[in-house]
């Protein structure tokens, strides 16, 4: 489905076929974590969906951004509009003022 949206595929990727418990257990986010030889504490979550952000907050995420004005109910540590703008440089994440919503 990434190659069909013209996405790039990423070298590591956690499918629901990867873990037994999917969100809101926070399988999916650690193993993501082990897969890319990071410890989830240096990782950040992007998620729309309450089950998402209470699974990155369940694997230790060091940052949970929510995604869009759903996640306003959640209890994610930053919500933003939408993924625009956002870069990640020289280990520095970068989120555009005007894209916060919280």
């Amino acid at each position: 489905r990434l190659e069909a949206a013209g996405l790039p595929v990423p070298a590591e990727l956690v499918t629901a076929d990867d873990v037994e418990f999917g969100k809101p257990n926070p399988d999916p986010y650690l193993l993501g974590a082990k897969r890319l030889g990071l410890s989830p504490a240096d990782c950040v979550v992007f998620e729309d969906a309450d089950a998402g952000v209470r699974a990155g907050r369940s694997a230790g995420a060091g940052l949970i951004i929510g995604v869009s004005d759903r996640a306003l109910a959640t209890g994610a540590d930053l919500v933003i509009n939408d993924l625009s703008g956002i870069t990640f440089s020289n280990g520095q994440l970068y989120i555009p003022d005007e894209n916060r919503l919280r």
